[in-house]
């Protein structure tokens, strides 16, 4: 089976595969962001607690990645998380929905 695998922070995760249930997973965690943005129009990005964005970037962890041991919260507080590559590993979930 294809797996596909990348290093984040130091940790090794595998890309979780499509399904709907995970979309849908995925799109209540989006949603939450947009209400967070929406109660808080003024805040910038770099304004927002750090804490708040861990909590997202966790919440959508655990629906993108698999991993052997579920990741703690401070993995996403550390000022070391790659949040970069769990944006990456979103897009590419949402682009391997497209396929048939």
């Amino acid at each position: 089976m294809f797996e596909k695998k990348i290093s984040v922070s130091g940790v090794t995760v595998t890309l979780a595969p499509y399904t709907e249930k995970r979309r849908a997973l995925l799109d209540a965690v989006n949603v939450d962001i947009r209400a967070y943005a929406d109660e808080h129009p003024a805040q910038l990005w770099d304004d927002m607690p750090h804490k708040t964005k861990a909590e997202f970037w966790k919440r959508k962890a655990d629906v993108l990645w698999v991993t052997d041991t579920q990741l703690p919260i401070s993995f996403f507080e550390s000022n070391e998380f790659e949040h970069t590559k769990l944006g990456d590993t979103e897009d590419f979930f949402i682009v391997s929905r497209v396929r048939l």
